[in-house]
């Protein structure tokens, strides 16, 4: 790859075009830092509005492709571990209300605001996330990897 490297870097989901991204909000994807200009679809330009050839930056198509089936996939476990973490807040608050006899959620809207540790916690799995994706990237070349079979799914002790 010429001149740029692969970063985790978060997006807006405003400007993602590809994946289940919902406007509002950011996920941590898999970027190319190509003359400090953060590049989260390898198949535009800087400037994101010229789409340009694979080789534009030294990359394959399966490599493009592979980073838009990689930032996509993040997208989507993004979106579940949210609504995985909303359903569970949501229960949690009812089940206490109910056992507390409290009849309105005016308190619980104020205390699980965007600007609290939830919010930052959706954040920290999501970068974490992506920075594992990239680890995984950064221990294969993509170009040459993508011919081979991948790793079984225990290979690293998980599942």
């Amino acid at each position: 790859m010429n001149g740029f490297k692969l970063l985790v870097e978060q997006i807006a989901g405003d400007t993602v075009e590809y994946g289940e991204s919902k406007p509002g909000e950011h996920y941590h994807l898999i970027t190319i830092d190509n003359n400090h200009a953060c590049i989260h679809d390898p198949r535009y330009d800087e400037s994101g509005f010229h789409r340009v050839e694979p080789s534009y930056f030294g990359m394959t198509k399966a490599t493009v492709d592979k980073i838009i089936e990689i930032n996509s996939q993040l997208i989507k476990q993004h979106n579940d571990l949210a609504n995985f973490l909303d359903q569970s807040i949501d229960k949690s608050v009812m089940d206490t209300q109910k056992s507390l006899g409290v009849t309105t959620g005016d308190r619980a809207s104020h205390h699980f605001s965007d600007d609290t540790p939830v919010f930052e916690a959706k954040k920290k799995v999501g970068a974490l996330l992506a920075s594992y994706a990239l680890a995984e990237i950064n221990n294969m070349n993509l170009n040459d990897h993508l011919s081979k079979k991948p790793r079984s799914p225990g290979s690293m002790g998980m599942g």
